[in-house]
């Protein structure tokens, strides 16, 4: 879980991750029983503290900022503000390099 990810790119990995639950659950809960369904759980909540893992370095920020979860109602909505709406910090930063402002040199003319 090492990195940064930026805004876009974690909205639409979050956005496979949930369709891809969605359709494995409806298709083990149909092949086996509801009861089956319970092996997707570990997976998609490891995905998903990955994911925001990512997305919280993006901010400069670690991880332990995902313990506002436990406060009710108001801690997943400013995670969500945070997770979804925010820009992430511009430039490097302790968690790596910023992949939106790399600037490729080989446009450059000498």
């Amino acid at each position: 879980m090492r990195g940064r990810l930026p805004r876009l790119r974690f909205c639409y990995l979050f956005l496979a991750l949930i369709a891809a639950f969605v359709l494995s659950f409806v298709g083990l809960e149909n092949l086996l029983g509801r009861a089956s369904t319970w092996v997707l759980y570990p997976p998609a909540f490891w995905i998903a503290l990955s994911l925001t893992t990512r997305r919280y370095h993006d901010l400069n920020k670690r991880a332990w900022w995902l313990l506002v979860l436990l406060i009710p109602l108001l801690g997943p909505i400013w995670v969500g503000f945070e997770l979804f709406l925010r820009r992430g910090t511009t430039g490097d930063n302790r968690f790596g390099r910023d992949r939106l402002s790399a600037v490729h040199d080989y446009h450059v003319v000498k």
